[in-house]
């Protein structure tokens, strides 16, 4: 009865754990889905787990996607019940709208049938700013090679960037002609010690030397 008790006890906490965590959780076998918690109903916009239960997760993922995951579904089961899958995808609501998704695919006994235990959190938010954030770069990336003022990128010791300004000015015929060689090799030998007062200013101390 003890024993008994304490299974229990377990069962009932890991239902809590499941039912109040914030990602979305189902048990899917063959594909299927055969659970999915209150968020993950939110989630996918299920009103009830009828409207979900017994769906194949191929509806809820973008059709972009639909390749990995029939190749996961094809995995030899030996291989599949040793292999955590964390996958970045699109995933879509039951409206049909979607929504970018982290999805981490473990294997798991559910009801003494092998199954995967699937968690999927909303990444949508990072996706965007990512995007954003690749778009600026390559907006800033376009203004400097377009730019007609030659800038370098160095670390003292090589250089890292040029654009296409600068390779032109210092003669070269790509990135390759100055990638690597030490900023100081352009310098006229008269201003060398100059510079390196310069560098000195701006490396040191955080000050932007004059031209």
């Amino acid at each position: 009865k003890a024993a008994e008790q304490a299974a229990n006890e377990r069962e009932e906490l890991y239902r809590n754990l499941v039912e109040l965590s914030g990602d979305a959780i189902y048990m899917q076998n063959d594909g299927r889905i055969n659970f999915m918690n209150a968020a993950g109903l939110e989630l996918f916009g299920a009103k009830s787990p009828e409207d979900i239960i017994g769906r194949h997760t191929l509806e809820l993922t973008h059709p972009d996607f639909h390749s990995t995951v029939e190749r996961m579904l094809r995995m030899p089961e030996s291989r599949r019940a040793r292999t955590t899958t964390i996958l970045e995808q699109k995933r879509l609501r039951l409206d049909g709208s979607e929504f970018w998704a982290q999805t981490v695919i473990t294997p798991f006994i559910w009801k003494g049938a092998k199954s995967a235990l699937v968690t999927v959190r909303d990444i949508s938010e990072r996706k965007r700013t990512e995007d954003e954030l690749r778009m600026s770069e390559e907006r800033y990336q376009e203004l400097v090679e377009r730019t007609q003022a030659a800038i370098t990128v160095h670390n003292c010791v090589e250089i890292l960037y040029a654009n296409s300004a600068a390779i032109e000015l210092h003669g070269g015929d790509s990135f390759e002609n100055l990638k690597g060689r030490d900023p100081m090799e352009f310098i006229h030998p008269d201003e060398r010690q100059n510079v390196a007062q310069r560098r000195t200013l701006v490396l040191e101390h955080g000050l932007t030397a004059q031209t």
